[in-house]
């Protein structure tokens, strides 16, 4: 299990991130997120952009490339609704 975040109200215990499956990524306020499917990436991405956030793009990582490629991730498959620019 992967465990991050930067903010602690924000972040919390990560669900089980599979080896194997190759995870989209994007990074919010120096913070990387992590999605397995891509219609969930595509919300996050809507709901960081409705917040006044740009999300910077990264390149798809394996999960077990994350904790390397996405140090203090702030989250895997993360709806991302409740998300305030303060909370990162």
């Amino acid at each position: 299990m992967v465990t991050g975040g930067r903010n602690r109200r924000f972040s919390r215990a990560l669900p089980e991130v599979q080896a194997d499956r190759r995870y989209a990524l994007f990074r919010v306020a120096g913070t990387p997120f992590a999605y397995s499917e891509y219609e969930a990436y595509v919300r996050a991405l809507d709901q960081v952009w409705s917040v006044g956030l740009v999300p910077e793009p990264l390149p798809s990582a394996l999960g077990s490339e994350l904790g390397r490629v996405a140090p203090g991730l702030g989250g895997v498959d993360r709806d991302l609704a409740d998300l305030r620019p303060g909370d990162l």
